[in-house]
């Protein structure tokens, strides 16, 4: 026959302790053997922390409980969800010393926030009401622009998704693959591939931004790079999370082309109307026939701050240590691909409208995301001098020209002539063009 009863055991005067129990049945005259497990006497813990406090109503983040008086009593602790238990792993691992509890969230029907209570013996809970969980819903994203930029990072890239909310640091982006990130010991490799991760910036419920990694070390440029989106800062739960393993399904549009820093040496012709609509020649090196879709011409415009406009360093930056003009930027009204990508050191492009009817000169790049990332590289070498300067001119006015008959040299006198550029000057008389100025 078994008996099932309760006690209240004494208080052990040197706190949590173990010690073997026996019982009594005649004021302890006779006293049963040993009972198989110790009886642990310890202090009422407190929980003041979770890490991580969110995940999917679907269950299985792994959070770690944090506080004080924290014991491992045969491994039989509990964590509570709401009103639902799992099991809680004791961890004295960390390096500060403080031990913790570790658990995965069950799952749970609804988005809601919960309370979360640890039970050392897995019968007593703290009752902490102050810490809370937050479930989420399924969520998903579908296209981010821009798809590439520079392998040194920084570009900034804005995802549409629906169903995203405002979690704080927890906000992150992911670029790669894999099961763990890159790292100096984990080199990216297509059989093998790892991922980083950055910070997000919420915006709107169906917009975040961030701001790409570097290239993952050993990737290379002609590799495509998932992109996630994670609400509670883990990649195994990044979007959506309808499957097993949470992981977003990989998606043609949601993939981010690296490549390598573009350098512009030269420009024919190097001047133009400011109407636009000259074709250009551009002379550089890691231009891409691949992302001809993408592939824009830039001018920014120079101010007489910026550059000198007279003298011997006519074109050349005040400042030596200067990279970029302060003016408005303007962009080709079409990818070179309608024009021509002739290959990986030569582009044609249309000039672009200028930013103002004046004549000035304007800084001249080449960007591969559709303008996002200029990174004002020239040379080593160019071939008119570094950097790469455009001239737009407005055409100029003609008041006379002396003789109006006769003999073959004209004096042509007016207004808005500039200095000879990369190209040469003509004059055209009626259909006929001068063969020399």
């Amino acid at each position: 026959m078994t008996i099932f009863t309760e006690f209240k055991a004494s208080k052990y005067p040197y706190g949590a302790a173990f010690t073997l129990l026996s019982v009594s049945l005649n004021d302890g005259l006779d006293l049963s053997a040993l009972a198989a497990d110790a009886f642990a006497w310890y202090s009422n813990p407190t929980m003041t922390e979770m890490q991580l406090p969110l995940g999917p109503r679907l269950g299985e983040t792994n959070v770690a409980l944090l506080g004080s008086g924290f014991i491992n009593l045969r491994g039989v602790a509990k964590c509570k969800f709401g009103t639902i238990n799992t099991q809680a792993i004791f961890d004295d691992s960390s390096l500060d010393g403080n031990p913790m509890f570790r658990c995965n969230s069950p799952p749970w029907p609804v988005p809601d926030w919960v309370s979360v209570e640890i039970a050392m013996d897995c019968q007593v809970f703290t009752k902490a009401k102050n810490v809370k969980f937050q479930y989420y819903g399924e969520f998903d994203i579908h296209s981010a622009v821009p798809a590439g930029g520079p392998k040194v990072g920084g570009t900034s890239i804005t995802i549409i998704g629906v169903r995203l909310f405002m979690s704080g640091n927890y906000l992150s982006c992911f670029f790669g693959n894999g099961k763990a990130e890159c790292s100096a010991d984990l080199l990216y490799s297509p059989q093998s591939p790892c991922y980083k991760a950055v910070r997000a910036v919420f915006q709107t419920p169906t917009r975040v931004t961030c701001i790409t990694p570097t290239m993952p070390e050993g990737g290379l440029v002609t590799c495509n790079y998932p992109i996630r989106v994670g609400l509670n800062g883990q990649f195994s739960q990044s979007c959506p999370n309808f499957q097993t393993g949470y992981q977003c399904a990989l998606k043609s549009g949601l993939a981010f082309t690296y490549y390598d820093d573009v350098y512009v040496t030269g420009l024919s012709p190097n001047s133009g109307h400011v109407m636009g609509g000259t074709e250009l020649t551009v002379y550089g090196s890691n231009f891409r026939t691949d992302l001809a879709s993408r592939t824009r011409c830039m001018l920014t415009r120079c101010t007489a701050t910026d550059i000198f406009t007279t003298g011997d360093r006519v074109g050349q930056f005040r400042n030596p240590n200067q990279q970029k003009c302060s003016g408005d930027d303007v962009i080709s009204p079409s990818a070179p691909g309608n024009v021509g990508i002739i290959s990986t050191t030569m582009i044609r492009c249309w000039s672009p409208l200028a930013s103002t009817a004046e004549t000035h000169f304007a800084l001249f790049d080449i960007s591969l995301n559709k303008g996002i990332s200029i990174q004002h590289k020239h040379g080593p070498t160019c071939k008119d001098g570094c950097p790469v300067m455009y001239h737009y001119y407005a055409l100029p006015q003609l008041a006379f020209n002396s003789p109006s008959i006769g003999p073959l040299i004209v004096t042509v006198n007016g207004v808005g002539f500039i200095g000879a550029q990369n190209t040469q000057i003509r004059c055209k008389f009626g259909a006929v063009e001068s063969a020399q100025v």
